[in-house]
């Protein structure tokens, strides 16, 4: 029996704790900021997430000033060579692959302790992931769905053996109201001409 109840004691000392992630959604008029936060002892690399938006909306913009944790995104990152050397053509942005419905948001983690960047340590255990703009335009309320993008490893550990639990998926109402056509973030181009052809015909 003491056998036993050492053997208990010495398993509970080895498990690891259990790695949870969980994902928050916020919504301020039309602007979306998705967000992290990482309860477990495992460090996050990467994030790779759905992005879905409904009612015909659809991403028109990303805005992320200061990215400082998870600013590589390997799903629009573009390089080139010269002399051999690898180098980066454009960092690219949080969402890729974006269509009618929405899109992949995907980010990762890169530091190094010499990084001349000031990317010395690991991701904070919380923060911000990305912001973008949904088109409003269609007027009423519009979903947003976040959910894991399997293929591209939905959330990432640097122990890659280690699958974390999340609250995935997630909805968000974005409380657009009425269609706002004056939002020169939200119109297209033809719009804009459109518009301005309208306004000319009001002009003396």
């Amino acid at each position: 029996m003491k056998k036993v109840a050492l053997a208990l004691l010495v398993l509970a000392f080895t498990v690891p704790a259990m790695a949870v992630v969980n994902i928050t959604a916020t919504a301020d008029a039309n602007k979306v900021t998705i967000g992290y936060n990482n309860t477990g002892g495992e460090e996050v690399r990467a994030f790779a997430l759905e992005i879905a938006v409904s009612d015909g909306a659809y991403i028109v913009g990303s805005d992320d000033p200061n990215l400082k944790d998870y600013y590589i995104f390997p799903g629009s990152v573009s390089f080139y060579v010269v002399d051999g050397n690898t180098l980066i053509l454009d960092y690219g942005t949080p969402i890729a692959e974006q269509d009618a419905n929405g899109g992949i948001l995907e980010t990762a983690s890169l530091y190094a302790a010499s990084d001349p960047c000031g990317h010395t340590g690991p991701p904070a255990s919380s923060g911000t992931l990305c912001s973008f703009y949904v088109d409003c335009s269609v007027g009423g309320s519009i979903t947003v769905d976040i959910a894991l993008n399997a293929k591209r490893g939905g959330v990432v550990l640097k122990d890659p053996n280690v699958t974390p639990s999340t609250n995935l998926p997630v909805s968000l109402e974005v409380p657009c109201g009425a269609p706002c056509w004056a939002c020169p973030r939200q119109l297209t181009e033809m719009q804009r001409v459109t518009a301005f052809r309208m306004l000319l015909t009001f002009l003396p």
